[in-house]
């Protein structure tokens, strides 16, 4: 989710030259059950109004902040927050995730130091309450250099599963979001 909340959000230990296919195995291995925790958190949040909490502010359950959304100060974060509430009837009313991140992106753009990755993993929390999950590959600065080193187009907002190597095909465009972001370093072009 976003390669952010997670101490696992890091690579495992991959043996140097090592293919695309050990990286997914580490990656299935090592990052993709917190990946899975943290969604199923959002998931099963009580109510909109919490997941939406949560979210914007960018707290785990344990109420600590998650690691990408860190350098963000709190003034933006509330900001977004007080935005966010203001929509969740709109919110709750997306039947797509581009659709609520589309939303989410213009509700939260006029503040200051909240960038693509901010709305992307906010969107994602919210959408795994709503049972919402990308159909593509949403590119932020992380994402975009995996899928430079890939030999993908990163100029593009997303990819679609077809753009990506066939490896890539058998994880879910969220957790090819994450493998980019964390295996980044060690793509071989």
């Amino acid at each position: 989710m976003g390669c952010s909340p997670r101490p696992s959000c890091k690579p495992a230990r991959p043996k140097k030259g090592a293919d695309l296919k050990s990286l997914m195995r580490l990656y299935r291995r090592h990052n993709r059950p917190d990946a899975m925790r943290e969604s199923e958190f959002f998931r099963t949040m009580p109510s909109l109004s919490l997941a939406i909490h949560h979210a914007a502010l960018a707290i785990d359950h344990r109420d600590k902040r998650f690691s990408h959304q860190r350098r963000q100060q709190r003034p933006a974060l509330e900001r977004a927050k007080q935005s966010l509430v203001a929509t969740a009837r709109e919110l709750k009313a997306c039947i797509q995730f581009d659709e609520l991140h589309a939303l989410i992106e213009r509700t939260i753009h006029s503040i200051g130091g909240l960038r693509e990755l901010y709305t992307y993993d906010t969107a994602l929390r919210i959408g795994a309450f709503l049972g919402l999950a990308p159909e593509f590959v949403y590119l932020h600065r992380g994402t975009r250099a995996g899928a430079r080193a890939l030999g993908l187009n990163a100029k593009l907002p997303y990819l679609t599963v077809d753009q990506l190597p066939a490896e890539l095909r058998t994880l879910s465009p969220a957790e090819v979001e994450d493998f980019l972001c964390i295996y980044k370093d060690y793509f071989a072009t």
